[in-house]
């Protein structure tokens, strides 16, 4: 995987939810599988934070809080449906007792994507403004 930001390329490994019967990345004739994360040397995307943040009102008529999940400093990126990164927040979590709150009051609606991340983890989760 090539990470434009930094001109790094880093090696990716696709994890298998072990409760699935063919958990071994293999394709399989009528088989089943789920992917459970996504592990690369300097992060690991959607392993156990979904569960951990909540983002609510969703949907929402403009304002969002993002509640939960790592502590320490935290970027959200808030991109349209096409992909176009509206802006950025870069807070301390700590210093915010879990909780940053922003809006969308200013953007027509739609579907938007948020991309939290933090430390070692990265998520991406989906908002609808109406």
């Amino acid at each position: 995987m090539f990470d434009s930001s930094c001109n790094e390329t880093h090696s990716i490994e696709v994890v298998f939810d072990k409760s699935f019967p063919n958990h071994d990345g293999l394709f399989h004739f009528n088989g089943m599988s789920c992917i459970s994360g996504i592990k690369s040397s300097t992060f690991i995307a959607y392993e156990n934070l979904t569960s951990a943040i909540n983002i609510y009102p969703n949907p929402t008529s403009g304002e969002v809080t993002i509640e939960g999940g790592a502590q320490g400093k935290i970027t959200v990126e808030v991109y349209q449906a096409g992909g176009l990164l509206l802006f950025k927040i870069n807070e301390d979590n700590d210093n915010h007792k879990g909780r940053i709150n922003f809006t969308l009051e200013s953007y027509p609606a739609g579907i938007y994507y948020l991309r939290i991340i933090s430390e070692n983890v990265t998520d991406i989760r989906k908002i609808i403004r109406w």
